[in-house]
């Protein structure tokens, strides 16, 4: 290479740039130029290209490796290096896919130009790499001006019979041709593949300006194919030319429209698409649109296809309207699909960016839509949009819930905007109702699956939770009323009657709380206390003072009632003013009775002057026998009564016997079913020997501790100890209240004993007329304490009943005792 010109003159009509083309393992593609110069040569430099001037336009191009041995051999190191640089640079550029060997020339061009647009572009970068400033006309052609002069470039194979497999020694040309001065009629399609025609046969030659296009088909047709200005028309044996018909040329097809002129680029045929290159040949397979880079696919038969298609490993989709690829998101057969930019279906995930949302496009391209499970993670996508959701959501009626990555999520949820909770189990449905978690009951609210706090009612029953959501059972105390509800072990609040702890509630079937004060309940009145306990036995009113009285069953009393073995009678809002007095209020009352040796009477309540003259009359005639005689008579309801010598003690005798054994059944309730026998003997008959036996068991305990109970005061440690009429008649107020007010299971047996003692003058004087429960105690003459006769107990009269206590020492005063005993129970009955 002994010149370092340019062959690129100004007077060169053509140029041939050859790119060797070989497989791209090899990366051994090439290029050199020759040029023909009409001119004389040219001055314009070419980094490209060599001066070859003993290479003349019919020599073979030398290829890159070629100009790099001359370079080297003639020490043209200038030139060396730009042939380095483009050999570089078509490797780089211009690698095919080997593969690709059943294609045809145009395809092995589609190959080859890796990511340029197309042939043109290839040429224009080689163009301006070499130095000259080429551009794209109105009509999409390739320019270029070389003094003054432009020229259009042409892009054509040397063997364009030739089949991939002898690829390895064909030259892809490049040639310059005079552009001419009329306008040209067509532009080629913007397609990657879109070339201009080249020579048809070895003879043409299209390194001059085309004729302008013709105006009419000539008369009589050249055989064969023939130019016809930027297409071509066949001339029929006929001596016609082809028209709206297909004809094969050289095993390639061409169609011919009603002015006979060879169709080019994408056409209509009969409502099909069809595609033809620049030499106007049809074209099959896949076609590159230079405009948005879609692609579309012409089938043997030259028809575009539509639909699903597939190249290799990838799948594209073809519009049935435009035939062309689609990119991006499509709906097909309402399905979503994606395609990337590059048209290629997409299989897998993909982030959407306006909102980061993802949809997951399965292995046949369709997008997932409803629940799917992916690589162990469930996800929901939207049935409309195919979009994976985020947060709560709502399917087939059931909340899911699903995290920032749209992962769907078990368990626990607990909502910001109000502390509450929801549970989604595991197949990620959110419980709804009633349900237990973890050994613990929630409630989750049936419509948005979120646990509920504090009072629920639930199918007609009220059920209560925590601030945690969690059920309660027990008792729950409410804070604006104070009132209670109790909660079963399933939770539910119990209405109506119930009994807990020993007592007995009444919780408004309403509320399911407990009621308090005064009820009408059923027609009946109740009283319940602050604590909802319902109240039994006496009441007494704060506003009138008055006292009503509530039976066991709670129900107040009416009318009259006989309570304690007391008559009473109420008014019609279940009152009375006075009640009977209670153990208490007994005990008060006998202490407050004086000693005085003369009948007196006590409390507010008296009697008629009468009545109390015949009780005087009846103690002197005991007194005036010399025997002494004491006694104590106080009515139950009232607290008022009579008394004589209240204070004067006397031998207790076997009257102690009576609080002993009430002492062993008030405290060992237990104990006296193995006792009973022991206990009768000790207490009908009043034998001696059962009382030792019991002693003997239990000591003096029983008898201190009643002794206590009635508030006694006498000497508990002795078996037979002195006691006074009043002491006697606090111990048969102690006895009142076991029998009839604070019992236990074995009072009524104990009281019925006291219905059948022996020797009992108080039973014998009222001959039958009452209920009487009485110990009565003795010694004979010649004992330690000779002639004594006590007798104490309970009078039931007509409803009012009293205590009495008489102590003597008149054993053989047993007639004149009953006259005094009758004579009390006359004036008790004179107090009313």
């Amino acid at each position: 290479m002994a010149k370092s010109s340019c062959a690129l003159g100004r007077a060169a009509l053509a140029v041939v740039l050859v790119l060797s083309m070989v497989p791209s393992a090899a990366l051994a593609q090439g290029v050199s130029g020759t040029a023909e110069s009409g001119n004389g040569g040219g001055s314009a430099e070419s980094p490209l290209l060599s001066d070859a001037g003993e290479s003349s336009a019919d020599e073979s191009p030398r290829t890159i490796e070629a100009v790099l041995r001359l370079c080297d051999e003639q020490g043209d190191l200038a030139g060396l290096v730009k042939a380095e640089w483009l050999c570089g640079w078509v490797a780089d550029n211009c690698a095919y896919d080997a593969e690709a060997e059943a294609a045809d020339v145009e395809a092995v061009l589609e190959f080859g130009r890796g990511d340029l647009e197309d042939c043109a572009a290839l040429c224009k970068e080689l163009l301006e790499a070499a130095g000259f400033e080429p551009e794209f006309d109105a009509d999409g052609d390739l320019t270029l001006s070389i003094d003054g002069q432009l020229y259009l470039v042409r892009v054509s194979l040397e063997d364009e019979n030739a089949g991939v497999e002898q690829q390895e020694d064909c030259a892809f040309s490049i040639s310059l041709e005079e552009a001419p001065d009329a306008p040209r009629v067509e532009a080629p399609a913007e397609v990657e593949d879109a070339v201009a025609p080249p020579q048809l046969d070895g003879t043409a030659n299209f390194s001059a300006a085309p004729n302008p296009e013709p105006a009419a088909v000539p008369e009589r047709a050249v055989p064969g194919l023939s130019a016809y200005g930027s297409s071509y028309h066949y001339g029929k044996s006929d001596g016609s030319y082809a028209t709206n018909e297909w004809v094969s040329v050289g095993g390639k097809r061409y169609y011919f429209d009603a002015n006979g002129r060879a169709a080019k680029w994408e056409t209509w045929i009969d409502g099909s698409l069809y595609y033809f290159n620049g030499k106007c040949q049809m074209v099959t397979g896949w076609v590159t649109w230079k405009a948005d880079g879609t692609k579309s696919y012409f089938g043997s038969d030259g028809k575009a296809r539509s639909g699903f298609q597939k190249q290799g490993s990838s799948t594209y989709y073809m519009s049935p309207k435009t035939f062309k690829s689609v990119k991006w998101e499509q709906r097909i057969n309402g399905n979503l699909y994606y395609f990337n930019g590059k048209c290629q279906m997409v299989t897998g995930w993909v982030t959407w960016k306006a909102d980061g949302t993802k949809s997951y496009f399965g292995g046949n391209g369709k997008a997932l839509t409803g629940l799917q499970k992916i690589s162990g993670s469930t996800y929901y996508f939207d049935p409309k949009t195919a979009k994976s959701q985020k947060w709560e959501q709502r399917i087939n009626g059931n909340l899911y819930y699903f995290n920032g990555k749209c992962q769907m999520v078990t368990g626990w949820v607990t909502w910001k905007a109000d502390g509450t909770k929801s549970y989604f189990g595991g197949n990620g449905k959110a419980f709804k109702g009633l349900q237990r978690v973890g050994g613990t009951t929630y409630y989750f609210d049936p419509k948005t699956c979120k646990s509920k706090k504090w009072e629920q009612w639930i199918n007609g029953k009220l059920y209560y939770f925590n601030g945690k959501g969690q059920m309660v059972t027990g008792w729950v105390t409410w804070n604006n009323d104070k009132s209670k509800s109790y909660f079963d072990g399933s939770g539910r609040a119990l209405v109506g009657w119930q009994k807990l702890g020993g007592r007995t509630y009444y919780f408004n079937p309403s509320t399911a709380r407990s009621v308090k004060w005064e009820q009408k309940i059923n027609g009946a009145a109740y009283y319940f206390d602050g604590n909802g306990r319902m109240h039994t036995g006496w009441l007494q009113w704060n506003a009138d003072k008055k006292w009503s009285y509530f039976n066991s069953n709670g129900k107040m009393a009416t009318g009259t009632q006989t309570i304690d073995g007391v008559k009473c009678s109420f008014d019609a809002n279940g009152k009375v003013a006075a009640r009977p007095l209670n153990k208490q209020g007994l005990i008060r009352a006998i202490d407050a009775v004086s000693g005085s040796s003369s009948v007196s009477t006590f409390g507010t309540v008296k009697g008629s002057s009468a009545a109390l003259q015949k009780v005087r009359e009846a103690v002197n005639a005991i007194t005036a026998t010399g025997k002494p005689v004491e006694f104590v008579m106080i009515d139950i309801s009232t607290g008022s009564g009579i008394s004589y010598q209240a204070n004067r003690t006397e031998w207790i005798a076997s009257c102690v016997k009576s609080p002993y054994v009430v002492g062993v059944a008030r405290t060992r309730p237990g104990a006296v079913s193995a006792l009973k026998s022991t206990i009768q003997s000790c207490i009908v008959p009043s034998e001696n020997e059962p009382y030792w036996s019991l002693r003997a068991k239990y000591g003096a305990g029983p008898l201190m501790s009643q002794g206590s109970y009635c508030g006694s005061r006498f000497d508990t440690t002795a078996p037979y100890p002195h006691v006074s009429p009043k002491e006697l008649a606090k111990i048969w107020a102690g006895n009142y209240d076991y029998f009839f007010v604070n019992t236990n299971s074995q009072s009524s047996w104990i009281r019925n004993l006291f219905t059948k003692t022996q020797m009992s003058f108080i039973r014998n004087a009222l001959g039958g007329k009452y209920a009487t429960y009485t110990k009565p105690g003795w010694m004979t003459r010649g004992e330690v304490y000779p002639e004594t006769y006590n007798d104490a107990g309970i009078v039931v009269a007509d409803g009012r009943p009293y205590l009495v206590a008489v102590m003597s020492k008149g054993y053989y005063q047993a007639a004149k005792l009953q006259s005094l005993v009758r004579a009390i129970d006359s004036y008790h009955a004179s107090m009313f």
